[in-house]
């Protein structure tokens, strides 16, 4: 059994974007592919890579087949929201803004294989910049690969269970450990958990984790880390009882996709 048994990937469809041509380089929507969804959506990709581009352009075309969602800023879009005034795109910048209402924002960014770098940093970031400019942003939603690793909990028997990793077997990771840094707040057999590097530099271990089989589920965690450190990053937090993953300073839940 791999990890496809417990963490489902969608596969992005080769339609949705096209080249821009006349010499502009990269990638934009092809309104075609699904004109009433994609008609939300303003901007384009901004990743080099093309495979990169195609990620933020599923993640945009995620919210906006959304019936909550009016509209959508993708790439360079979203930055001149966030920044009225100008500045130029920066890393610490989510790929996508959506607008519920006048006031409510969801904010989105899609990742490679390490997923991490968005939950700590670019998520928490822009919803401070938003936050400062009067906006309320009432989710976030993270598009990556799908993982190569998790742990998650194995019938050995009829009565007895174990933690282990399912996918590539990486060196010095234990499961069991991973899973039970505080015996006050176990690990649940009900869930998966996830490893990044991007998350794991800040909380150590990362106590990640999301029902297994379901497609964008709401990510969970056993980390209380509701403050903003440096650059108005993740502050690192405290092992603690199992909770819906907010962006800090807000009651904002995420969710996050695997594609293929």
């Amino acid at each position: 059994m791999g990890v496809d048994a417990f963490v489902p990937a969608d596969q992005v469809p080769g339609d949705l974007v096209r080249d821009a041509g006349s010499g502009a380089g990269g990638l934009r929507i092809n309104v075609g592919f699904d004109r009433q969804a994609l008609g939300k959506i303003e901007g384009a990709p901004t990743a080099a890579d093309p495979v990169d581009a195609r990620r933020e352009a599923y993640l945009a075309y995620e919210l906006a087949r959304r019936p909550d969602v009016d509209h959508v800023m993708l790439g360079e879009e979203a930055v001149r929201f966030m920044y009225p005034r100008g500045r130029g795109r920066h890393d610490q910048d989510v790929d996508v803004i959506a607008r519920v209402n006048r006031t409510d924002l969801i904010v989105g960014d899609a990742k490679g294989e390490h997923f991490g770098r968005a939950l700590v940093e670019q998520l928490p970031h822009s919803t401070f910049v938003l936050k400062s400019r009067g906006f309320n942003v009432v989710e976030g939603v993270v598009v990556a690969l799908q993982p190569r690793t998790i742990i998650a909990s194995w019938a050995m028997d009829h009565e007895h269970r174990e933690w282990r990793q399912v996918g590539i077997q990486l060196p010095g990771i234990d499961p069991a450990a991973i899973t039970n840094v505080n015996p006050n707040h176990p690990g649940d057999r009900r869930f998966v958990y996830l490893l990044d590097p991007g998350f794991h530099a800040v909380h150590n271990p990362t106590g990640l984790l999301i029902e297994p089989g379901v497609r964008f589920p709401l990510l969970r965690t056993h980390i209380h880390a509701p403050r903003l450190g440096d650059h108005h990053h993740m502050a690192p937090g405290v092992w603690s009882y199992i909770h819906p993953f907010t962006i800090p300073t807000t009651i904002a839940r995420v969710r996050i996709g695997f594609v293929r």
